[in-house]
């Protein structure tokens, strides 16, 4: 019925309420890390040996933004000498405006990797709220995505 009414219908696949995290920035031991808990300054996420993984960092502070932050993945425990396998350091302000941060990994072995965001700089966004929470002076959150390769 729709065909014949020239109107396009459009249906949404998947659900991926638990591949994202949101939260608001924190950093009480001041070491420019955000923590995801309390003293805990990573997030785990178990990779496949062989597949590939996009992690995106989008915080709200379109249509550009002085706040920077950077995105990490580390092979082993970050606080305990892990290994950086990936990262995305995009400056944000003039020469990168976009709230955004993204990196591909392919993992070489199975396991627990370890995920970091670091803040650089901040300064009061204009701040508008799509589908995120506060990350500071502005809104973020990181997405996991399997990469098709």
């Amino acid at each position: 019925m729709a065909d014949l009414k020239n109107i396009q219908w459009v249906n949404a696949m998947g659900n991926d309420r638990n591949r994202h995290y949101l939260g608001t920035f924190s950093d009480a031991d001041a070491d420019l890390r955000h923590e995801f808990a309390v003293g805990q300054n990573y997030n785990t996420v178990s990779l496949t040996a062989g597949v590939a993984v996009s992690l995106i960092l989008n915080w709200d502070a379109y249509p550009s933004t002085n706040v920077d932050y950077d995105l990490y993945l580390y092979s082993g425990n970050p606080d305990a000498g892990g290994v950086v396998v990936a990262k995305s350091e995009s400056r944000q302000g003039t020469t990168y405006p976009l709230p955004y941060e993204a990196l591909t990994y392919t993992a070489t072995t199975t396991g627990t990797h370890y995920i970091v965001v670091r803040k650089l700089r901040s300064s009061t966004p204009k701040v508008r709220r799509p589908n995120s929470s506060a990350i500071g002076t502005s809104s973020a959150a990181i997405s996991r995505r399997p990469s098709i390769a």
